[in-house]
């Protein structure tokens, strides 16, 4: 396993508020930086999706 496939597995571990604190605590250098980054975007997209996607009705 590469580190950044390490960090990956990491950030997706962490709660929400977690990876707040991560980004606002790691430094530039950080190798898990981007992977939080990747983390964060990852969940705001599904949630928009979410929120945005029309709830299907099941036929009766």
């Amino acid at each position: 396993m590469s580190a950044a496939e390490a960090c990956r597995e990491v950030a997706a571990a962490m709660n929400n508020d977690d990876l707040a604190d991560a980004i606002t605590a790691l430094g530039p250098d950080s190798p898990l930086l981007p992977a939080v980054r990747d983390e964060i975007r990852r969940r705001l997209e599904a949630a928009n999706t979410a929120a945005t996607t029309p709830a299907r009705k099941e036929p009766a």
